[in-house]
């Protein structure tokens, strides 16, 4: 697992010196550094569901109404609880499951309307997404990992200024996944992100 993660930190580090190297004949464009993030914890009959996500992005003008930046997410979830035992109809056992979501997206943005307080806008670009995830029950444990080539990613959003410096972000993106039943079986799913941060410009 940590060659895996270092592998994942490499890969992040080089497509952000490359997107500098890219980026350098703008250097006198407005620069934007956006962080977002959630937590969540619920409890349902027999499971507990724990969430959080973070990310974190960077963007620069290419003109007045577009922009290109480069973002990384992670998303975790580890839910606990009973369930059905299948060698022992009747009866239930703990389980433990997690899941780890590691993303990477290069999106263009067109800006809708830049107005002095809200800035609408649409994204298009494309993400690289690889997942991870296991579970533990007293019956055994099985896990999985597999990383999708790079895949759409749209969206849209609106900025909200607070003053000079600062905004908010709402954001909402849409790109295909994948969801992997019992057996190893992987369907083709959507994956949809909904998100508020925080900008700051330079």
């Amino acid at each position: 697992m940590q060659k895996k993660t270092r592998g994942y930190f490499i890969g992040s580090l080089a497509a952000a010196v490359i997107g500098n190297l890219v980026l350098a004949p703008f250097a006198d464009a407005a620069v934007y550094f956006t962080l977002g993030g959630s937590q969540s914890h619920n409890n349902v009959p027999y499971q507990t569901y724990e969430s959080r996500a973070g990310s974190a992005s960077v963007a620069m003008d290419l003109g007045e109404y577009f922009r290109v930046g480069y973002t990384h997410r992670q998303e975790f979830s580890n839910n606990t609880g009973y369930r059905a035992l299948v060698t022992q109809p009747g009866y239930y056992g703990e389980y433990v499951s997690q899941t780890r979501v590691i993303s990477n997206s290069i999106d263009f943005n067109i800006i809708l309307f830049a107005g002095e307080i809200f800035i609408p806008y649409l994204s298009a670009g494309a993400v690289v997404k690889a997942y991870h995830s296991g579970i533990e029950t007293v019956e055994g444990s099985e896990a999985s990992s597999f990383t999708l080539p790079p895949v759409p990613n749209l969206g849209g959003g609106i900025g909200i200024r607070l003053n000079r410096n600062f905004s908010l972000k709402l954001s909402y993106t849409v790109s295909p996944g994948k969801k992997q039943e019992p057996g190893g079986i992987q369907e083709g799913i959507l994956d949809n992100y909904s998100q508020l941060g925080v900008t700051y410009q330079l």
